[in-house]
């Protein structure tokens, strides 16, 4: 397979009054665990990027080059270090993560020749549950050394292939984010739909 995936948990969760997002615990089950239960029906090669030298994982984990700058260090750190041309990137707070719409977009790598696969819905995008070509790599570089920080900014320099999301995937659960302690309870409700 032409794609690795790389789970961003870099943050610092200062929201979550310092928790580690890959220790919260949904229905009994780590958000790592959940998400490592998908993305193991989809990819063989997976990776972490965090600055936390605790490794509670078989994972190879690399650390952010770019220090303090938010997700796009992590996403240059995923580019840097994939051995495959593509790499799904994901944030480590989404619980919900659903293998068979991952599978939808790595088939779009396989018919779409771009820089990045995008997932696109009436709530917005998602450049943390993406697919990116490691070709993007200098692009994501140039633009940290230029103070800005945003992914977003980098898309209208990039091919960019935007996904709609089919509303039948329940892209209010699919990408739900843990990043306050209520989000917490939320998420639980969520775990508990059937779909």
């Amino acid at each position: 397979m032409n794609i690795s995936a790389a789970i961003l948990a870099g943050g610092k969760a200062s929201r979550l009054n310092g928790l580690k997002k890959t220790n919260i615990f949904i229905e009994k089950q780590a958000i790592f665990e959940r998400q490592m239960e998908a993305l193991l029906e989809v990819f063989e090669d997976i990776f972490l990027i965090s600055n936390d030298d605790t490794n509670f994982s078989n994972l190879p984990v690399f650390a952010d080059y770019y220090k303090n700058i938010g997700p796009i260090a992590g996403i240059h750190a995923a580019l840097k270090n994939a051995t495959t041309p593509y790499v799904f990137v994901v944030s480590c707070d989404l619980p919900f993560l659903n293998s068979k719409f991952i599978e939808l977009l790595t088939k779009e790598v396989q018919v779409n020749s771009v820089d990045a696969i995008i997932p696109k819905h009436s709530l917005g995008i998602e450049p943390l549950h993406a697919i990116y070509s490691i070709s993007v790599l200098t692009e994501v570089e140039n633009q940290i050394k230029q103070g800005t920080y945003a992914i977003r900014n980098i898309y209208n320099r990039l091919k960019v292939k935007w996904f709609e999301v089919n509303s039948s995937f329940r892209p209010d659960k699919m990408f739900f984010n843990i990043n306050y302690p209520e989000d917490i309870l939320k998420a639980e409700m969520y775990a508990k739909q059937t779909n």
